[in-house]
C-alpha cells in the first residue's frame, strides 16, 4: 500500500495542490476551517486538531506532513488577503493638532464633508472650536475664545514640536504622545509661579497705597498746621488790645503835682484843672466794634498777604473731607427676600413726589410689573439704571438681590422701549 501511495505521489505534478483533501476537511469541520482562514499565515498550527489527525492517518506514515500544512496555508493565503489592524494611537485617543498656540482634538467631519471640526483639548471647561478645510487643512474659522492660558514652550516640546518654528494660522499634527504626568508637573509649576507673582504684586500695591496715604496725610497735616498758625497770627495782629491808660497817667503825674496848690499858700478860689484826667478816664479799655470797624477788619484780612494761599488750602481740605454723592444704589450684606424702595416719576418740576413700592421677590419680572402699576403704562422694552449720561445697566435679578431697602429712585419713561431709573442720593435731596 505504501508503494501505491508513493507511485501516486510521484505521478502527481508538483504544482497541483490537494484541493480535494482541503475540501474534505472543510466539509467535515466547517467551523474549524473558517477559524483557520481568519488566522494569519504565520500563526501557530494545532497538530492535535481532529480533522488534521484524520487527514494524516489517511495519507499514511511516509507522507510529509509539513509539506501538506505549508500547501494548506498557501491556499488559504491566496483565497483572500487579511486586513491587518494598523498600529497607531492607543484606544480612546483622538487626533490632536496644534494651531495658534493651543492644542485642539478632532471632533467630527461636517455633514457637507468639506470641513473638519476641532475642539479644545479641555473640552469639559473650554468652549473653543476650530474649523479647517478637509483638503488643504487651512483654518477657516474660530468659534469662541479659549478661557485658559496658552501652553508653555516646555509643554509644546513634550509633543515633539519646536516652539521656535511654529507659525501662525498653521495646523501642526501631533504625532508624539507626551507624558501626562510630566505635563501636569509643568502646569503646576507655572501655576505656582503665577500665584507667587500675583501675591507679590498685591503686596507691592498695598505698600504703595500705604506710602501714598501717608504722604497725603503728611501734606494735609502740614497744610492744616500752616493754616492754623497763619490764622492765629493774623487774628492776634488785628485784635491787639488798646494801650492801657495807667502808664499815661503815671507819666502825667509830675505835671499834675506841679499844678496843685502848695499847703503854705492856700488859695480857696483855686480850682485844679482835671481835663487831662477826664480824657484818660473817659477812654475805655475795650470798646464794642462798630460796623465800620468790622468792615475794616474784614478788608484787612482779605488784603493779608497769606490769605489767598490759606483760602486755597481750606478749599482743598473741604473737598477732601466732603463726601461726594453716590451714583449707584447702596448694597446690603444681608438682603431680605422682599424689596422696598421709593420711586417718583421724573418730570420738569423740581418738587418730586415719592411713593413706596414693595415687591415680594427680587426678580426682573416683579420689579417691572411694580413700575408699570405705578406709572399705569406698559413698558415695551427693558428697565435700566443710569450710571452716567452714556452708561446704562440692565436691571437683573443679580443686581436686585444686592440692593438695600428704603432707597430713592427717579423713573424716566420718556422712551417707551427703555425705562431708565436714576438713583437719588441723600446729598442731592
Amino acid at each position: 500500500m505504501n508503494n501505491t501511495l508513493n507511485n501516486n505521489d510521484s505521478a502527481q505534478p508538483d504544482h497541483e495542490e490537494p484541493i480535494v483533501d482541503v475540501e474534505t476537511v472543510s466539509e467535515e469541520k466547517p467551523t474549524e476551517t473558517s477559524s483557520l482562514e481568519l488566522e494569519p499565515a504565520n500563526a501557530s498550527f494545532d497538530l492535535n486538531n481532529t480533522s488534521v489527525q484524520s487527514l494524516l492517518s489517511s495519507l499514511g506514515s511516509n507522507f510529509d506532513a509539513n509539506t501538506l500544512i505549508s500547501k494548506m496555508f498557501g491556499a488559504t493565503q491566496r483565497r483572500g488577503s487579511l486586513l491587518m489592524s494598523p498600529i497607531g494611537l492607543p484606544k480612546k485617543t483622538r487626533l490632536k493638532v496644534f494651531a495658534n498656540g493651543f492644542f485642539m482634538t478632532f471632533d467630527k467631519v461636517s455633514s457637507c464633508k468639506t470641513k473638519h471640526f476641532w475642539r479644545c483639548e479641555f473640552k469639559n471647561t473650554c468652549k473653543a472650536r476650530m474649523h479647517t478645510d478637509i483638503h488643504n487643512k487651512e483654518i477657516e474659522s474660530f468659534i469662541h475664545d479659549h478661557n485658559h492660558k496658552k501652553p508653555t514652550d516646555e509643554e509644546v516640546s513634550l509633543y515633539g514640536l519646536d516652539p521656535t518654528t511654529i507659525q501662525r494660522n498653521h495646523v501642526y499634527v501631533v504625532n508624539h504622545i507626551s507624558d501626562p504626568t510630566q505635563r501636569r508637573k509643568i502646569r503646576k509649576q507655572v501655576a505656582e509661579q503665577e500665584a507667587a507673582a500675583k501675591r507679590l504684586e498685591e503686596h507691592n500695591q498695598v505698600e504703595i497705597q500705604k506710602q501714598q496715604t501717608a504722604a497725603t496725610m503728611a501734606v494735609v497735616q502740614s497744610a492744616y498746621a500752616q493754616m492754623v498758625k497763619t490764622n492765629l497770627q493774623s487774628t492776634s495782629s488785628l485784635t491787639q488790645p488798646s494801650a492801657s491808660p495807667r502808664p499815661m497817667l503815671l507819666a502825667q503825674l509830675p505835671f499834675l503835682k506841679s499844678e496843685i496848690a502848695s499847703p503854705q499858700r492856700l488859695d480857696y478860689d483855686f480850682k485844679p484843672s482835671t481835663s487831662k484826667i477826664h480824657e484818660i478816664v473817659e477812654n475805655p479799655i475795650a470798646q464794642i466794634p462798630r460796623h465800620s470797624e468790622t468792615k475794616a477788619m474784614s478788608d484787612d484780612l482779605l488784603n493779608h498777604p497769606t490769605f489767598q494761599s490759606n483760602f486755597e488750602i481750606a478749599q482743598k481740605l473741604r473737598k477732601i473731607w466732603k463726601r461726594k454723592p453716590r451714583i449707584t444704589p447702596k448694597c446690603s450684606e444681608t438682603p431680605t427676600e422682599y424689596l422696598e424702595f421709593y420711586v417718583s416719576n421724573k418730570n420738569e418740576s423740581e418738587d418730586q413726589l415719592y411713593v413706596i413700592v414693595r415687591i415680594e421677590q427680587r426678580n426682573e419680572e416683579m420689579f417691572k410689573d411694580a413700575l408699570e402699576k405705578f406709572i399705569v403704562q406698559k413698558c415695551l422694552g427693558r428697565v435700566v439704571i443710569g450710571i452716567s449720561s452714556t452708561i446704562n445697566v440692565v436691571i437683573s435679578e443679580t443686581i436686585l438681590k444686592t440692593w438695600e431697602n428704603g432707597q430713592f429712585f427717579l423713573l424716566d419713561v420718556s422712551n417707551p422701549n427703555c425705562w431708565q431709573l436714576k438713583y437719588v442720593d441723600e446729598l442731592e435731596m
